[in-house]
């Protein structure tokens, strides 16, 4: 299904399952496939009304050369708006829980709470350097086979736009949630595996925790990827069932 975006371009959502609405998020790159391939969405439908987006310029949403750092937020309430939901779950992992942190701050009342997995609170130059080079490099590492499928013909075309968006500073700052995480009302779980790292250091999770209001902060042990979604796809489902419900908004 298209609605389209406040920039004129087409954008592709899907949705399965029933209940209450769970909107998630792809990564840095990503599209609505990944969480099809890992199972997530499917895991979720149990017991959720799970939709699945495509921001500007990536997977089978519309192509563009440049856009407003804000767009990728107002993607995300342009697909609300279309299927008429006042309200919704929101999660996301890596880029995709920043861009879930910034809609929550942008827009509290379309929000009920916050799934953030393996998060980034902001850019340093040595992360950005690193990100450079593995975004920059798409092509002859592990990405591209991966961006095939998340993007495909045209897979090409959309990583080169990713990789000019993401190296624009106001992109970054405007995703960046450090300066904002006070403001967000949200219920929010975050959630990582315990492995540190120099791109996604943990010490990233503690201090969203620390920050946000209305936060849990959840790191699984041992966990092969640091990213949950990844590495227990399962277990985020049924946690984040427990947790929605506890708080009062689940499905």
């Amino acid at each position: 299904m298209y609605t389209t975006s406040t920039a004129g371009i087409d954008l592709f959502y899907d949705e399965m399952g029933a209940g209450a609405p769970l909107m998630l998020l792809p990564g840095a790159s990503q599209s609505h496939v990944l969480f099809i391939d890992n199972g997530l969405a499917e895991m979720f439908a149990r017991s959720f009304r799970v939709i699945l987006m495509d921001f500007t310029g990536l997977g089978r949403s519309g192509r563009v050369q440049d856009m407003k750092p804000s767009q990728w937020a107002e993607d995300v309430i342009s697909v609300l708006d279309a299927l008429g939901l006042p309200r919704v779950h929101l999660g996301g992992s890596s880029l995709g829980a920043r861009v879930a942190a910034r809609v929550a701050v942008d827009s509290p009342g379309r929000v009920s709470t916050l799934l953030i997995d393996m998060p980034i609170t902001s850019v340093s130059s040595e992360q950005e350097q690193q990100l450079n080079a593995f975004f920059s490099g798409y092509a002859t590492n592990s990405l591209a086979p991966q961006a095939q499928r998340w993007h495909g013909d045209q897979w090409r075309e959309a990583m080169d736009f990713f990789v000019a968006v993401r190296q624009q500073a106001q992109f970054r700052d405007y995703y960046s949630p450090a300066s904002y995480l006070a403001d967000i009302a949200a219920p929010t779980l975050i959630c990582r595996g315990d492995g540190d790292h120099p791109v996604h250091p943990l010490s990233m999770a503690t201090d969203w925790h620390r920050d946000a209001k209305a936060s849990w902060l959840w790191i699984e042990p041992g966990a092969s990827n640091m990213a949950l979604m990844q590495a227990c796809p399962d277990r985020v489902a049924s946690n984040f069932a427990r947790f929605a419900a506890e708080m009062g908004t689940g499905g």
